[in-house]
C-alpha cells in the first residue's frame, strides 16, 4: 500500500513512548492503540477536515473526532 502521510521523528518518538507507556500493561492494547493511530494519520491525510468542532471544550479552529478503541 502506498504510504500517505510521513510522521516528523517528534511524531515517531511520542508514538513510541506512547505504545512503550501501554505496552507494561498490555503489548496487544499498545499494538491496537498504535495501529489505531497510525490508521487515522493516514486517513486524516487522504481526507483533512475530518471531525466536528467542540465549542464546549475550546473556542479553538480544531476538529474532534472518536476513537473507536473507547
Amino acid at each position: 500500500m502506498k504510504e500517505l502521510c510521513a510522521l516528523s521523528s517528534d511524531a515517531l518518538r511520542d508514538l513510541f513512548e506512547i505504545w512503550d507507556y501501554i505496552c507494561s500493561d498490555s503489548r496487544e492494547a499498545a499494538d491496537r492503540v498504535e495501529a489505531e493511530l497510525l490508521d487515522k494519520c493516514a486517513s486524516l491525510a487522504q481526507m483533512p477536515g475530518q471531525g466536528h468542532r467542540r465549542p464546549d471544550y475550546t473556542k479553538a479552529n480544531v476538529l474532534f473526532f472518536r476513537s473507536t478503541l473507547i
